[in-house]
């Protein structure tokens, strides 16, 4: 068995059966996936990556080889669920966001399959985006295109990557944590 440690966003470690090609991920929020079938030069790829394992786990493992979730969808340990932008300066007063009132959106929710986020909600006149994050914490987004919706809802990489990559710092989209 094999293993190396991340410093990642999301990955924590992965271990590295040879002898049975199996690939165990264990993800910063405690959930821990195994690969099957998974090459030995797919694991060597961790020790190589320019852009970061992450990247590399989710350009070359999600989606390509059969898993099975080790853990309990609801275990959680050291969670770090991501975070909207920084809050803004005392200088700076909050952006009020005017949408529906958090249960009038919880009755929109979508379910998700994601290592992070659990459902999403949206109101497309007031371009509204509700987050609910497997930690449980719920952010609203203001000003957010119906887009950036669809594509969290669409079949493909983890919706958790694009919202890091397209929502999460984006300062077009005033963030506010519900709870």
């Amino acid at each position: 068995m094999q293993t190396v440690a991340f410093a990642s966003s999301f990955l924590e470690r992965a271990d590295y059966d040879g002898a049975a090609r199996t690939l165990t991920v264990h993800f910063d929020d405690g959930s821990i996936y195994r690969y099957s079938d998974v090459p030995p030069e797919v694991f060597a790829g961790f020790g190589r990556a320019k852009a970061g394992p992450g990247i590399l786990f989710n350009n070359t493992i999600r989606g390509q080889f059969r898993f099975v979730r080790l853990t309990p969808f609801k275990a959680r340990r050291n969670a770090r669920p991501a975070e909207p932008a920084a809050s803004p300066t005392p200088a700076t007063p909050p952006v009020a966001i005017a949408c529906q009132t958090p249960e009038q959106m919880d009755k929109r929710k979508r379910k998700l399959v994601s290592v992070a986020l659990e459902a999403v909600s949206y109101d497309a006149e007031k371009k509204c985006l509700v987050l609910y994050f497997d930690s449980k914490h719920v952010y609203l987004y203001g000003n957010v295109p119906l887009q950036v919706y669809q594509r969290l809802l669409a079949p493909g990489p983890d919706p958790g990557s694009y919202f890091n990559a397209a929502v999460r710092n984006n300062h077009n989209y005033p963030a506010q944590r519900l709870h």
